[in-house]
């Protein structure tokens, strides 16, 4: 909604859907940012930033999952920017805020974390605009594999540390020791 009028009417179409509605901040000139990260939450590692790009104010359904062409369609055929045209403090404020997530939420493999940053705002004394973690996928389509590719690493090789990853996982669930004071 651009305006109070336009809440309203959002509003009010919301409520046929549900009882409970959530409004949110509206990030001006909103510029949505894509990192990967790999490892485990105490080793990891991010990777090239990406710009998916729109064809109106957001990235719509369409934008994200319909494009494309006979040959190659949705996500992978999806008009993006990588790596992402930023300022090097931006992209390495962006990677750390995606490691941080990944990190404090305990992630394990490759994850991607969107984040927004609101174009209209006016950089911090870091150099920043505002930057905001929209979400993370836990499992991201096409295991962000494209944006590995992009920071070197190729996808047999992230395949690899995903197997990796999995089996260090097993090995260290594994020396764990569980007990039960009841007779189930």
């Amino acid at each position: 909604a651009h305006n109070r009028e336009e809440l309203i009417e959002k509003v009010d179409n919301a409520e046929q859907y549900s009882s409970r509605i959530i409004v949110e901040y509206m990030v001006k000139e909103l510029q949505e940012i894509n990192c990967s990260v790999l490892g485990d939450c105490d080793d990891y590692q991010t990777s090239v930033l990406e710009q998916p790009l729109t064809s109106q104010d957001i990235l719509t359904y369409t934008d994200k999952y319909m494009g494309g062409t006979k040959g190659a369609q949705g996500m992978a055929a999806s008009a993006k920017k990588f790596p992402a045209d930023l300022p090097e403090v931006e992209t390495k404020r962006i990677q750390f805020l995606a490691g941080e997530t990944f990190r404090v939420l305990s992630c394990h493999g490759v994850s991607r974390v969107d984040v927004m940053i609101e174009g209209a705002s006016a950089p911090d004394e870091t150099g920043c605009r505002k930057i905001y973690v929209n979400e993370i996928n836990t499992i991201p389509g096409s295991l962000s594999f494209y944006l590995w590719e992009a920071t070197g690493l190729s996808f047999d090789k992230l395949m690899d540390k995903l197997v990796q990853l999995a089996l260090k996982r097993k090995r260290e669930s594994a020396m764990k020791t569980v007990s039960y004071d009841q007779n189930i």
